[in-house]
C-alpha cells in the first residue's frame, strides 16, 4: 500500500503554492506589525504560538456551529435535508474557517522557523509513517 501512495513528481508550479503561502504570510504579519522570529524573545514567541494553538482551536469550533452553516455532527440528532443552496454555503462556511485556521499554521511555522521546504519533508516523512502503522493495524 505505501507504495501506491507515494508522493507524485508534482510540476514546480505547484511546489510554489506553499512557498507563496508562507511569504504572503509573512507580509500580513509585517502588517500586523509582528517582528521577525529572531527579533522575538523566547517567552514572547511562545506567547504567540499559545495565542494562535488558541484561535486555531476556536476556528475549529466555528466549524462545528450548525447556526453558521457549520457541519451537523451531533450523531443524536435528526438533520433535515438542507438543499442544494444551504450544502453549497455550508461548504464555503467550512472552506472559509480552514482559510482562517491555515493563516494561524502558517504564522506558527513562521515563527517556529519551519520553511515550505521542510514542511514538506516532514509531512513525507510523516506520511510514510502513518502508511505504516495502518498496514499494520495501528
Amino acid at each position: 500500500m505505501a507504495e501506491q501512495l507515494e508522493f507524485p513528481n508534482i510540476p514546480m508550479t505547484q511546489k510554489d503554492r506553499l512557498s507563496k503561502l508562507f511569504a504572503l504570510q509573512r507580509k500580513f504579519m509585517d502588517l500586523l506589525e509582528i517582528p521577525e522570529t529572531e527579533c522575538m524573545t523566547l517567552e514572547t514567541r511562545e506567547k504567540q504560538i499559545a495565542g494562535l494553538i488558541l484561535a486555531i482551536h476556536c476556528e475549529c469550533g466555528e466549524i462545528l456551529d450548525e447556526k453558521q452553516n457549520g457541519i451537523q455532527w451531533k450523531p443524536w440528532r435528526e438533520y433535515k435535508d438542507r438543499g442544494a443552496l444551504a450544502q453549497s454555503q455550508s461548504r464555503q462556511y467550512v472552506v472559509e474557517e480552514l482559510i482562517d485556521i491555515l493563516h494561524f499554521f502558517l504564522e506558527i511555522c513562521i515563527l517556529m522557523q519551519v520553511g515550505p521546504g521542510e514542511l514538506f519533508q516532514e509531512y513525507e516523512k510523516k506520511m510514510k509513517i502513518n502508511i505504516g502503522r495502518q498496514e499494520n493495524g495501528y
